[in-house]
C-alpha cells in the first residue's frame, strides 16, 4: 500500500480581516472596492473556503503575495 505524502496547508482567514482592518476598512467598503460580496468576506474571515479569483484580487488589493494570504508564506 502507498503511503500519500501530500502537504496540507491551513488558510489562515485572520489574514484578511488584519489587512482589512490596518488600512481602517469595514468589510462593505472591501467589497465596494474589490467586487466580492460582504457575505463573501464575511465567510472568508469566518474561515470559508477562498477560491483563487477572489484569493487574487485580494492579494493585488492589499498589495501582498497571494501565498500569504492563503496561509503558504509566513510575510506578505
Amino acid at each position: 500500500m502507498l503511503k500519500k505524502t501530500h502537504e496540507t496547508r491551513t488558510f489562515k482567514p485572520n489574514r484578511l480581516c488584519e489587512l482589512r482592518e490596518a488600512r481602517g476598512l469595514t468589510q462593505e467598503q472591501l467589497a465596494a472596492a474589490t467586487g466580492i460580496k460582504q457575505p463573501h468576506i464575511c465567510g472568508i474571515e469566518r474561515g470559508r473556503k477562498l477560491g483563487v479569483r477572489r484569493l487574487m484580487v485580494l492579494a493585488a488589493f492589499f498589495d501582498v503575495d497571494a501565498r500569504y494570504l492563503a496561509g503558504y508564506k509566513e510575510t506578505p
